[in-house]
């Protein structure tokens, strides 16, 4: 099987349910907070249904969104002509060098395999310019015993898990320069035990890459 094919295989949740969790929880506030930091040209990775990257592109001047999900790229496109979006692999972005001036990338690494999130930072980090920002929010998994099922006993795609600073750190440090680390706690309506979503929202300037 090949790579895309192992992922499309975690992607079992309905297009409703990414409509609805882009709408609740990866809103424009966090793009707003963060604006200052991405420059003009920005990446949205993993996108989903594109509604976060549409809100993108009316605040910087070009954006492309890149999701993994082929049919909702493609519903993407026909519901949002305000940006570009592209179906690939985050760690296979076809984009020169230093391309993007900074990238937001908001509740996807979770739903990569633990191998291959280093080969795809790297790639992130290949594709921003020199000196540029990433923004990352990922699951706050709590360092309970039992935080791996009871995560995926609410969303079945979440592979890996980010449980304390340190593994913020082991993950990203390596190759970007960690701006700063925050604890963020939201109201989680879509959730069936109402109990707020967690996350770790990491600002990060990148150390390689083209100027």
């Amino acid at each position: 099987m090949t790579l895309i094919g192992r992922y499309r295989q975690k992607e079992n949740y309905q297009i409703e349910h990414a409509l609805s969790w882009w709408r609740q929880h990866l809103d424009s506030l966090m793009v707003d907070e963060h604006a200052k930091f991405v420059g003009d040209k920005v990446l949205d990775i993993g996108c989903g249904d594109g509604g976060l990257t549409s809100i993108m592109a009316e605040r910087f001047k070009s954006v492309v969104g890149i999701d993994v999900n082929r049919d909702i790229v493609e519903s993407a496109k026909k519901r949002f002509k305000n940006a570009h979006f592209i179906c690939c692999l985050a760690n296979d972005i076809p984009f020169a060098d230093g391309f993007f001036d900074g990238a937001f990338c908001l509740q996807m690494l979770e739903h990569l395999f633990e191998e291959d999130i280093e080969p795809t930072l790297m790639e992130i980090s290949r594709v921003i310019k020199k000196g540029g920002y990433i923004v990352v929010a990922v699951p706050r998994a709590g360092d309970e015993d039992d935080a791996h099922h009871k995560m995926r006993a609410y969303d079945p795609t979440h592979i890996s898990y980010f449980h304390i600073e340190e593994d913020v750190r082991k993950f990203f440090g390596r190759i970007f320069e960690i701006v700063s680390i925050k604890h963020e706690t939201r109201p989680n309506p879509g959730r069936p035990d109402d109990k707020p979503h967690n996350s770790w929202i990491v600002l990060l300037k990148n150390k390689g890459g083209r100027t």
